[in-house]
C-alpha cells in the first residue's frame, strides 16, 4: 500500500483501499487487495465479461458493512441469499445496488461492462455455489455481534 499521491488515481490499474483507520491509499489492481486483512474497505472499477470475471461460481459475504455494485456500462444480476431463498435483482448502466451487510451474495453477467464498487472487504468469506445451494453451510456471516 503507498500513500495516497496528490494526483489522480487511475482506477484501471489501481485500488483505492482504507486501513482500519479509513485512511485512503493507491494500490494495485489485483483481487489480493480484497483478502488482505489490514485493509477495511476497496474502492474500485472492474471490467466484467462473463461469469468468471465477476466470480459467480462463489458467494461472498461482507460482514462489516454493506457493499455498494454501481454499473458503469452493462448488466449484471445480483443474486442474494435471504435464508435459502434466493432473491434477484438486474442492473445496469447507471444503476447502483446496495447488499446489506453480512448477507450471502453472488453476481452473473448478463451483458459485459464495467463496475464500479465499494467493498467493506475485512472479514469477507466466500463459498462454493454447491455449499450455498445444496444449503450445507447456512451460517451467518459474522464478525461480531448478530446481524439484523
Amino acid at each position: 500500500m503507498t500513500t495516497m499521491p496528490r494526483t489522480a488515481v487511475d482506477l484501471q490499474d489501481s485500488f483505492i483501499t482504507y486501513d482500519g483507520d479509513m485512511h485512503a491509499a493507491r494500490s494495485p489492481q489485483s483481487f489480493a487487495a480484497l483478502s488482505d486483512e489490514n485493509m477495511r474497505c476497496v474502492l474500485g472499477v472492474v471490467d466484467f465479461l462473463d461469469d468468471e470475471s465477476v466470480h459467480a461460481d462463489q458467494w461472498e459475504c461482507h460482514p462489516i458493512g454493506d457493499e455498494t455494485l454501481c454499473v458503469l456500462e452493462g448488466r449484471l444480476l445480483v443474486e442474494i441469499n435471504r435464508g435459502g431463498t434466493i432473491e434477484a435483482a438486474s442492473i445496469g448502466a447507471g444503476q447502483a445496488f446496495i447488499v446489506p451487510r453480512g448477507r450471502w451474495h453472488r453476481l452473473r453477467v448478463l451483458d459485459p461492462g464495467r463496475l464500479l464498487f465499494f467493498t467493506p472487504a475485512a472479514g469477507t468469506a466466500l463459498s462454493s455455489v454447491v455449499d450455498r445451494e445444496e444449503g450445507l453451510e447456512r451460517q451467518a456471516c459474522v464478525q461480531e455481534g448478530s446481524l439484523s
